[in-house]
């Protein structure tokens, strides 16, 4: 008897996403959460869609509280295709709220059912842009050093950013909690 192949799903949800859609959702961001997790979804179908144009086989995508990944069959990309892989999802994003606040325009209604679903967008192409790796920034960053360095010193300039927003984003965290706790904050 053959054994049959399971097609990979793909999409991977987190137990802890699940967690966080539950506790979104018993505090009434039902919008929020939905805007959260389709803006989430779409980015990394960018992402995908990049890799698939650049030659790569993309894999499933797993979501989790702290955004989503994507994940190739490979991790050797070309410094070009890298940029290009990486820069696609928060310039997806960015275009997707641009597309919403232009609807805003033409049907002034849907303000207050997209309003959320630009602020997340927004939100993940700026986080996304930080030099941190694995964010895309740093992936971005990451490629075009590459060009002109070996990826071991590459390596440690970027651990060396990521240490600095890390001690940032802590310190950001901290200062929230004397007006009023920003989670995201401690969250990145």
């Amino acid at each position: 008897m053959k054994k049959k192949k399971r097609k990979k799903l793909g999409f991977v949800i987190s137990p802890f996403f699940i967690i966080l859609a539950i506790f979104w959702i018993c505090f009434g961001d039902i919008l929020l959460f939905f805007s959260y997790f389709l803006a989430l979804v779409l980015h990394e179908l960018a992402h995908k869609f990049a890799a698939k144009k650049c030659g790569y086989k993309a894999g499933r995508i797993v979501l989790s509280p702290l955004g989503a990944t994507l994940y190739a069959e490979t991790d050797e990309f070309s410094a070009k295709d890298e940029f290009i892989i990486a820069l696609s999802g928060p310039l997806f994003s960015l275009c997707l709220a641009l597309i919403m606040v232009v609807l805003w325009w033409i049907i002034p209604e849907s303000y207050n059912y997209t309003m959320d679903f630009v602020v997340v967008n927004f939100s993940i192409f700026l986080l996304n842009l930080l030099p941190i790796y694995p964010l895309d920034g740093g992936r971005v960053l990451a490629s075009r050093l590459s060009q002109s360095m070996q990826r071991k010193e590459v390596g440690k300039i970027l651990r060396t950013l990521s240490d600095i927003f890390a001690v940032i984003l802590i310190g950001l965290s901290l200062i929230s909690i004397a007006f009023k706790f920003n989670y995201s904050y401690a969250l990145v």
